[in-house]
């Protein structure tokens, strides 16, 4: 991972304001974190673990574009 990556909060709030290259910016960076945690902790074919990151970035770009979250 980067040592220059933006505040949480900027992100989301630059995804809130449009700006889909910070959508590409959070799954790139946290996809290999996010596979390995699944692949330790579930043990599914990889897929399925590609699968359940896609279904995570989509509920939570939902989730920042209904502006649920705090």
């Amino acid at each position: 991972m980067e040592d220059n990556k933006q505040s949480p909060d900027l992100l989301i709030r630059s995804l809130v304001d449009g700006d889909m290259n910070v959508l590409d910016q959070i799954y790139d960076t946290y996809r290999d974190d996010f596979l390995r945690w699944a692949n330790q902790n579930f043990r599914q074919p990889s897929v399925s673990l590609l699968d359940a990151w896609h279904d995570t970035m989509i509920m939570f770009y939902e989730q920042v574009r209904d502006r649920l979250l705090p």
